[in-house]
């Protein structure tokens, strides 16, 4: 679609590529004088913010067709046509680092903004997916990593955790990743001679580890 005199109010759009599950908006700017680029569609229409009556926010897949009333008395004359994605931000949830046995880093990214940056981004993490443990962080975020270090876990214990990010069009959530924390080294140990080839070695296992392995 180029610059120009359009006669009627249907726009066909055929080479837009947009991401499964991905929605976007179309913003057709006229340009009728003495107001350019003014938006007649999409979440802005004047210096008030307002949109006017019949004028939605539309969804659309590749090659569809968008169709739009003008404003009346005004002539169809697009100067320009933007796309903007929007819906909530696109979040991935990254393997955590840093785990010991009662404290790890929680990782994730926001690869996708959208419309608005997020303003709030975070992690849910828990013995199962259903967490029940939450963090968040309150700014303006673009894209990028982010993390947050955790604590008051108990040794040896599988942990599943997501990251999450919010902008005004709704949260999304990473994918349900798990870590296992260091179990404690055992203790009390022993070792008594029983022979001149053979000792008795004895020790507490320490709390969440499954196994000890003892190497001569």
């Amino acid at each position: 679609m180029e610059e120009g005199q359009y006669d009627d109010t249907v726009f066909t759009f055929d080479t837009i590529q947009i991401a499964n599950g991905q929605k976007a908006w179309i913003v057709i700017m006229f340009e009728p004088a003495p107001v350019p680029w003014w938006p007649v569609t999409g979440w802005r229409a004047d210096d008030a913010g307002a949109v006017p009556a019949g004028i939605a926010r539309r969804s659309f897949d590749s090659g569809a067709t968008w169709t739009e009333d003008p404003i009346a008395g005004w002539p169809p004359i697009c100067s320009d046509f933007r796309l903007y994605f929007v819906g909530s931000p696109t979040v991935i949830t990254l393997p955590a680092t840093d785990i010991e046995e009662e404290t790890a880093t929680l990782n994730g990214q926001i690869t996708v903004v959208g419309e608005a940056n997020a303003d709030e981004r975070g992690f849910d993490w828990g013995l199962d997916a259903s967490y029940g443990s939450s963090w968040t962080e309150s700014n303006s975020y673009g894209v990028g990593a982010f993390s947050h270090a955790i604590d008051s876990l108990s040794p040896g214990t599988t942990i599943h955790f997501r990251a999450k990010a919010h902008n005004p069009e709704g949260w999304d959530y990473g994918s349900d990743l798990i870590f296992v924390t260091k179990p404690e080294a055992c203790t009390n140990m022993a070792a008594t001679a029983i022979s001149g080839s053979q000792i008795d070695v004895s020790w507490t296992k320490g709390d969440g580890a499954v196994n000890t392995v003892v190497r001569r």
